[in-house]
Formats: structure tokens, C-alpha cells, sequence
């Protein structure tokens, strides 16, 4: 929603990515302060070996983690104060080219363990690769067959409306009705739940998004010694957020015939990660997958991002036990299907 207020990239959809969860990750473990997590240090203050403080100090991990995101969003906002977007211009089209066909690989390759049935480990694309063809033989046909059919119906439905206005409309309800007729399914159909071990979703909390504002808080985000103690994370995170959604709003606004400023990213993307952390939030940049689903189904302008956030809402607050038997071939099957085209 902040983003499609503040934005200019018309089809971008910002929320948190597989590469800034994993460089959260790796950046935090182990450096919550010691007066946060005492638990997980020894008596002279040195961090206690084998111990790992997002499982048993998860709640000031996690207020660490929004802590980061409200730096992240500072950062962003005062590289837009002293101009710094200029940068960009060393992302060359080639540069933003490879991003994006390199993206659409390695998600399109993530999806895959939808249709197979098994576990892909995540990696490099050559250890994707390599877990692929090792597994291959745990291949699960059920999901396969329907994964495929899927795929197929949502490609189609997608080159018929291009060849008939008729069924103009199959390009933005195409995914749904997929998600519509998959849940339908497994729901209608038991042993493809019991004996053919197709996944679903399950179960999702329902309510609305806490605010997550404590006294501390602003504290925290302006803490000198908290910003030592994570401030590789904070930079990296800013630059990764800034720098992944800057090249697929690029590579979207060369697709669409229109121009972005990279001031004004800065400007929406340092105010995104500011509200998300005060919303249970960390950091968020452009998601090449949600994207992709939104280019797809003929998103034009920002007011997309406000009717997408609106509708999550009301899912989250009313709808979220309509989900429980959507199949995971399905959802794999509409991301396939978006980055197709990128």
C-alpha cells in the first residue's frame, strides 16, 4: 500500500523476497545484545557456542529484525535526501536483462518441487540443479499430471484471450479461477489429500496486521550502539532492497513504455520499510515472483498495488479458511506461468 502511494513503477508488487529474508538471517543470528538475550550469553559476555537466538530469544530476534527494517528505511530515505540514486546508472540494460532472465530461472526452477513432490534444497542454480536429477526418481505423478494440466490451462487461457477479445477477461481471472477450481478439487476429492499426497496450504492465522510499536522502538531505530552491532546488515539490506527493486522496475517500465526516477524509489521504498516496521514488518524491496503475477494479469497502474493491499486485508480479516485446501501445484503453476514472459 505505501508503495503504491509513493511509487512509480505501475505493475511493482514490494513486500519481503527469498534474498533479503536470507541476508536477514544470516545477518542478525547472534547479534542480538546481550541485554535483549541473556540467555545466550556466558558470564563474560562472549555468545555461547551452538546457541541459536531467533529460537530461544525469538521475541527479541524478531524485535531486532524490525528494528533493521526501520534503519533499512532510514538509510533508503537519506540516500533520496542527499540524491544518491544516480548510482543506478552504472545498472546498464545488459546488467538489468541478466537479472531478470536469471530471476525467472532460478523461480521458475524453485516452483518445480510443487510439481514433482518432493523436497528441492534451496542453493545456487547448479545445487538446484543437482538436487533436481538426484531426486528425480522420488517423482510423485499425481501432482506432476496436475501440475502440468494446470500450467497448460493458465498458458492457454492467457494465448486465447490474446486471439479473442472475447475472453479478454481469462488474463487477470485466469489465476483465480485456477485457485478456484484447485481448491474445489482437493477438497471435492479426498485420497488426492490422503493417498496421493498432493500439498496444500492449511491452515492460515486470521486477523488483521498488529501494530508492532513499543516504547523502545524509537529507541532502538536511533540507537548508535544498536546500529554498530547490525550495521552491515542494515547497509546490505538497503542496498539489496534498493538495487533488486530498482532493476525489475526497469526492466518493467522498458516492457511498458515509461520512465522511473530513481529518487523517487529511494523515497517510496525507505517509507515502505518505515511503516512495515511499525506493522510486524521486515525488510520489503520489489518481488520478482509477485510481480511477475501482477505484470501477468494486466496491472497498469499503481492503483493495483492499493486494490491488491486492500483485498489482502479483507482475506486476512474474513476469508483466510477459503484457502486451506488451495494445492500448491496451483499457486506453482501461476508463478510459472508469470515469469514465462519476463
Amino acid at each position: 500500500l505505501v508503495y503504491a502511494l509513493f511509487g512509480r513503477a505501475r505493475q511493482l508488487s514490494v513486500g519481503p523476497t527469498a534474498m533479503l529474508s536470507l541476508l536477514m538471517r544470516a545477518g542478525l543470528e547472534g547479534n542480538v545484545p546481550q541485554k535483549w538475550c541473556p540467555q545466550s550469553y556466558d558470564e563474560d559476555g562472549d555468545l555461547l557456542s551452538g546457541v541459536v537466538q531467533s529460537d530461544i530469544c525469538s521475541e527479541a530476534y524478531a524485535a531486532l529484525a524490525l528494528t533493521t527494517t526501520g534503519m533499512v528505511g532510514i538509510i533508503l530515505l537519506l540516500a533520496c535526501l542527499f540524491r544518491l540514486g544516480f548510482l543506478v546508472t552504472f545498472l546498464g540494460h545488459p546488467v538489468i536483462s541478466g537479472f531478470t532472465t536469471g530471476s525467472a530461472i532460478i523461480i521458475g526452477l524453485s516452483q518445480t518441487k510443487y510439481f514433482l513432490g518432493f523436497h528441492v534444497p534451496r542453493g545456487h542454480l547448479l545445487e538446484v540443479l543437482v538436487g533436481l536429477f538426484k531426486n528425480i526418481r522420488y517423482t510423485k505423478p499425481v501432482p506432476l499430471c496436475l501440475g502440468l494440466l494446470w500450467l497448460f490451462l493458465l498458458l492457454g487461457s492467457k494465448r486465447l484471450a490474446k486471439k479473442d477479445v472475447r475472453f479478454r477477461a481469462l488474463i487477470p481471472l485466469g489465476p483465480l479461477l485456477g485457485c478456484v477450481l484447485g481448491i474445489l478439487l482437493v477438497w471435492w476429492c479426498a485420497p488426492l489429500r490422503d493417498r496421493y499426497d498432493v500439498q496444500y496450504v492449511g491452515h492460515v492465522p486470521q486477523g488483521l496486521i498488529p501494530v508492532a510499536i513499543d516504547p523502545l522502538r524509537p529507541k532502538n531505530i536511533l540507537s548508535y550502539r544498536v546500529f554498530l552491532s547490525i550495521r552491515a546488515t542494515v547497509i546490505s539490506a538497503a542496498l539489496i532492497s534498493f538495487m533488486e527493486s530498482f532493476a525489475i522496475s526497469q526492466a518493467l517500465a522498458s516492457q511498458h513504455g515509461y520512465s522511473i526516477k530513481a529518487s523517487q524509489e529511494l523515497f517510496a521504498l525507505g517509507c515502505t520499510n518505515l511503516v512495515a516496521s511499525c506493522f510486524t514488518g521486515y525488510a520489503a524491496t520489489g518481488s520478482f515472483s509477485r510481480t511477475a503475477v501482477a505484470n501477468s494479469t494486466g496491472a497498469q497502474s499503481q492503483l493495483a498495488g492499493i486494490v491488491v493491499g486492500v483485498s489482502m486485508l479483507l482475506v486476512l480479516r474474513f476469508l483466510t479458511p477459503l484457502f486451506y485446501y488451495l494445492p500448491m501445484y496451483t499457486l506453482a503453476a501461476i508463478v510459472m506461468k508469470a515469469v514465462v514472459n519476463l
